[in-house]
């Protein structure tokens, strides 16, 4: 058993048979079965990386009313807060937001790190996006020198890319289809050069298609580490595939399983995701997606924050 209480500790304080919380996940990341599974970090650096505790991320959308941070922050589980704004083209800047600067003082108050997101693509402004755009190196590179830039006016401790395109654009239509030989070449090549160049980002998501040639497998280069957005649902088939490499395990988190706008893809409850090691220990945390429609965020949020004193069953048992 472990006892979540509020932030004295980082994480809180947790017993379990004598042991803290970031031992207790040590040891669930270590209780895996050997060779590929679908944790399998993305990269030789992270396999080299010694076992350290989690990150426990909470997504937020810089539109949403930060007083749904506050609430899972108030948890004293949560480790990281993922504030995700728009393009640069859709939005150039966020600096006189006062979103942004509750959501900074906020994780301040409550030694939370701030990761500052951007979507990788444009939606809605496509003044200087065309069809050529995604093939050019030079569209990469500054789309990762303006993204640290931000990062540190805004005293973000990370970085991240939502590569997925979003609104009214284009390669929307190409997320999952095969693209012709030569331009997944030049479209790898791009992210190459410009990594090159700029360096990675420190996340990126979607995690890599498991079929050849598609967007999103080329486009995972650009993070350190990759965010899971297939093991979003709790259909065990789809969250074990060996075929999708990932660091950080997401997981779409509502009030209840039930989901009635897609019946056959039940959500994760916030108490289940957190005693559910089997799944996510192995990784180097969890990206928790709180369920986004209206008043259901915060709803989550608070059921976060009751957790911080009760006791849940840990069974360190590794990967399923």
């Amino acid at each position: 058993m472990i006892e979540l209480r509020t932030r004295q500790v980082r994480l809180g304080v947790v017993a379990l048979l004598g042991l803290s919380y970031a031992s207790a996940i040590h040891i669930a990341c270590e209780a895996r079965d050997d060779g590929v599974y679908a944790g399998t970090p993305t990269s030789a650096a992270a396999q080299s990386q010694p076992r350290r505790s989690p990150m426990i991320i909470w997504a937020h959308g810089i539109e949403r009313d930060p007083e749904v941070v506050r609430a899972a922050v108030e948890s004293g589980i949560i480790t990281h807060v993922f504030l995700r704004g728009l393009h640069t083209d859709d939005q150039p800047s966020y600096g006189e937001d006062p979103r942004l600067a509750a959501v900074q003082r906020l994780c301040r108050e409550h030694q939370v790190k701030l990761i500052w997101a951007r979507w990788l693509f444009p939606g809605y402004a496509f003044q200087r996006f065309t069809k050529r755009t995604p093939f050019e190196a030079s569209y990469y590179a500054g789309q990762i020198r303006r993204l640290k830039q931000e990062g540190r006016r805004y005293g973000a401790d990370m970085v991240a890319f939502d590569g997925e395109p979003y609104g009214k654009n284009f390669l929307r239509s190409m997320r999952y289809v095969p693209l012709p030989k030569a331009d997944f070449q030049r479209l790898q090549d791009a992210v190459a050069e410009a990594v090159r160049q700029e360096g990675q980002v420190d996340l990126i998501m979607p995690e890599r298609e498991p079929h050849p040639r598609r967007l999103y497998s080329a486009l995972t280069a650009l993070g350190a580490r990759v965010i899971a957005e297939h093991t979003y649902y709790d259909r065990p088939g789809r969250i074990n595939d060996p075929r999708r490499p990932y660091d950080i395990f997401g997981a779409y988190v509502s009030v209840s399983k039930e989901n009635e706008r897609h019946p056959k893809l039940p959500f994760f409850t916030p108490r289940e995701i957190l005693s559910r090691t089997d799944l996510w220990g192995h990784s180097d945390g969890l990206f928790i997606y709180p369920d986004d429609r209206k008043g259901v965020r915060l709803q989550v949020a608070k059921e976060f924050r009751k957790l911080r004193s009760i006791k849940l069953n840990w069974s360190p048992k590794g990967r399923p």
